[in-house]
């Protein structure tokens, strides 16, 4: 897989001043009740995850 693949499959994404990678092609499922409160909200990079998931089940 090419470099510009692997960046758009496991982009940045930024939460509190900090960087995380989204594994995407780690990404799995857990059951409801081990969630615990929310920190906080990723929204603002819906684009980069909804891009990565795209990539992920298209190739596109």
């Amino acid at each position: 897989m090419s470099n510009q693949a692997m960046k758009k499959l496991t982009p940045l994404i930024e939460y509190n001043d900090r960087q995380y990678l989204l594994v995407t092609p780690q990404l799995t499922s857990m059951p409801k009740r081990l969630l615990k409160q929310p920190l906080g909200t990723i929204e603002l990079q819906r684009h980069h995850i909804i891009d990565a998931l795209d990539f992920a089940f298209t190739g596109i």
